[in-house]
């Protein structure tokens, strides 16, 4: 309802939410474009003019790569700012679902 895919389209919401799901606690993620491709159906050259419209819209912002042990650069971090749409951030946002009743006996 809030026209967040009629503001970016489907293809770069359906990208943004594979990116969303490998998301840590400080609202990194760093799947590869591989995995990105593969999950969401998409061909790499999609992925990357998606990235691009995620990016200009303010839906991620890139935020370095990650060095791998031998010392070449892997993939790359992306930050996830657009949390209107992460569930668990407790933020104004965030869909909470109402208070557990306890039974009439008392469970």
């Amino acid at each position: 309802r809030g026209g967040y895919i009629k503001d970016i389209g489907a293809q770069a919401f359906g990208i943004f939410i594979v990116i969303r799901s490998f998301m840590d606690k400080d609202f990194i993620a760093y799947p590869s474009l591989s995995t990105i491709a593969y999950l969401s159906g998409c061909g790499v050259s999609t992925i990357q003019k998606e990235l691009a419209t995620l990016e200009n819209n303010g839906w991620l912002k890139k935020a370095g790569r990650v060095i791998n042990p031998n010392g070449k650069f892997g993939n790359t971090k992306y930050r996830i700012t657009q949390t209107d749409l992460v569930r668990g951030t407790g933020g104004v946002s965030f869909v909470k679902q109402p208070p557990l009743l306890k039974n009439t006996n008392g469970n």
